[in-house]
C-alpha cells in the first residue's frame, strides 16, 4: 500500500472558462494557468505520482511547453505510470476550496467522470468542498490524498 498527497492552487480568472475534474463548464469562470487550469486533475495527477515516489508535475511539464495543455493529458501520464508499476487506486479523497467557484452544482458530473477515468467505484471516491469564508479570495485550491495498492 502506498499513500499519495498533493495540492494545487490557481488564481480565479474571468477570462478563462472552467475545467474541473476533467469536465468543461462553458460560461463559468475558470483558473489562470498555462494549461487548462484544472486544479482537481493537477492535484490528483501529482498525488498519484507522489504515491509512486516520482517527481512533481513541474518535472514532467515545463510551463513554457504546457500552453493550453489539457489536464486530462497529465492525468493520462500519471495513470500510465500507475499501470506500468502494476498498481491500482484503492481510495481517493478530494477536497476543493473556493469562494468564487461553487462545486455543488458540478459535483455529480465530476464524480461520474473521475470514476470512469480512474476505473473506480463510488465507494472509492470522496469529493468534498468548502469555501474560504472571505469574499475577497480569488483562488481555488484542491487537496488530494489517495491510497494505491
Amino acid at each position: 500500500m502506498r499513500i499519495g498527497y498533493s495540492r494545487d492552487i490557481h488564481k480565479v480568472s474571468h477570462s478563462k472558462e472552467l475545467y474541473l475534474g476533467g469536465v468543461f463548464f462553458p460560461g463559468e469562470i475558470g483558473h489562470e494557468a498555462t494549461s487548462d487550469g484544472d486544479v482537481i486533475l493537477h492535484a490528483l495527477s501529482e498525488a498519484i505520482l507522489t504515491a509512486l515516489s516520482m517527481e512533481d508535475l513541474g518535472s514532467y511539464y515545463k510551463e513554457d511547453e504546457s500552453k493550453n495543455l489539457s489536464s486530462l493529458t497529465i492525468l493520462d501520464f500519471a495513470m500510465a505510470q500507475l499501470k506500468k508499476k502494476n498498481m491500482q487506486i484503492c481510495n481517493v479523497v478530494i477536497s476543493f476550496t473556493s469562494e468564487q467557484i461553487l462545486l455543488s452544482p458540478k459535483k455529480d458530473k465530476i464524480i461520474t467522470n473521475l470514476q470512469k477515468i480512474l476505473k473506480i467505484n463510488s465507494d472509492q471516491l470522496s469529493v468534498t468542498a468548502t469555501r474560504w469564508e472571505n469574499k475577497d479570495n480569488q483562488y481555488s485550491e484542491c487537496i488530494v490524498s489517495l491510497i494505491i495498492n
